[in-house]
């Protein structure tokens, strides 16, 4: 249970990640959990965010889960050291989906527990 928890930690960490290095300052999260799955929500407002990174941004999350390589990336130690991966995002999380209007970009993912 413990590894789960700060599994989905880290992924809300990358998500935020990812909306300060697109330019956000103001970021607001929403974590929740529901028995064996948990919601993750990462808004960012930012006016100028090209169609471009927000079809790359889905691409790289709709990358299926792959509980074997998240394993391994976490039994390697790199739990706090992957980068800015989204596609690691991706592979940790069960569903995801990406909405930008209203110069607001959010991301929604859910994971299971394993």
């Amino acid at each position: 249970m413990k590894r789960n928890f700060e599994k989905n930690i880290h992924v809300l960490n990358q998500l935020m990640g990812y909306c300060k290095r697109i330019g956000g300052s103001e970021i607001h999260s929403k974590f929740i959990i529901e028995g064996e799955k948990t919601h993750i929500t990462v808004s960012v407002i930012k006016s100028d965010i090209d169609s471009h990174d927000i079809d790359e941004l889905r691409k790289q999350l709709a990358i299926s889960r792959q509980p074997e390589v998240e394993e391994d990336y976490w039994n390697l130690g790199l739990s706090g050291n992957m980068g800015d991966e989204m596609s690691l995002v991706g592979m940790m999380t069960d569903t995801t989906e990406v909405m930008y209007e209203d110069d607001t970009l959010t991301i929604i993912v859910e994971r299971h527990d394993d």
